[in-house]
């Protein structure tokens, strides 16, 4: 009866299983890896595009090594509040067949604007406490702001798309997500950067 309802809540929630690799704790080591690998494989090259990305505008940020050292930090915030959001989704898919989507949706965005306001303010006071530059840190500021919101809208839109699509968000989301935000995260941070960087000359 536990599993029955366990299958029914997933499978409202667009997780379907239709050969034995959904049924994640029967499935054989080769079956999670048919599965897993090609959204793994979707997350290297994301990887690769991202190290493009930095290459062709690594001249401008070598210029303030600064910020090119807040590179992984940006993307860390970025990736936790996605993963914290798209956790909650899935979570609540499962768990309320009948979730009003759009309240979930708005109210994660709200948290979402709040939590970015918050490490704004605190990224930029530190940084100008630290390194008393004020235009690397509104860059800073500005950029946690927007990389978090970024991160949240992914992890949102992506898993709603999963749920359409009847692709588990579970085994799907997390590769595709990561480079998703990852990839958006840095073209809005290297953005940033280069249009405010001008500002320090």
């Amino acid at each position: 009866l536990h599993t029955r309802q366990l299958e029914q809540a997933l499978h409202s929630a667009g997780m379907r299983f239709r050969d034995p690799a959904h049924a994640l704790l029967k499935a054989t080591a080769f079956q999670h890896i048919e599965k897993r690998a090609p959204w793994l494989l979707v997350g290297l090259a994301g990887g690769l595009l991202g190290a493009g990305l930095m290459e062709r505008y690594s001249a401008a940020l070598q210029t303030e090594f600064l910020l090119a050292a807040f590179v992984p930090a940006i993307l860390y915030i970025s990736n936790a509040l996605g993963m914290q959001t798209q956790t909650l989704f899935v979570r609540a898919l499962a768990l309320e067949p009948k979730l009003n989507l759009r309240w979930f949706v708005w109210r994660e965005f709200k948290i979402g604007i709040y939590l970015s306001i918050l490490f704004a303010a605190i990224s930029a006071m530190v940084t100008l406490v630290l390194w008393q530059q004020h235009i690397i840190s509104i860059i800073i500021g500005l950029a946690f702001a927007a990389t978090m919101l970024v991160g949240m809208t992914t992890a949102l839109m992506l898993t709603c798309l999963l749920r359409k699509l009847k692709v588990d968000p579970g085994v799907a989301g997390g590769p595709f997500a990561t480079v998703m935000s990852d990839l958006l995260s840095l073209a809005t941070y290297v953005g940033i950067s280069v249009s405010l960087i001008p500002f320090l000359k």
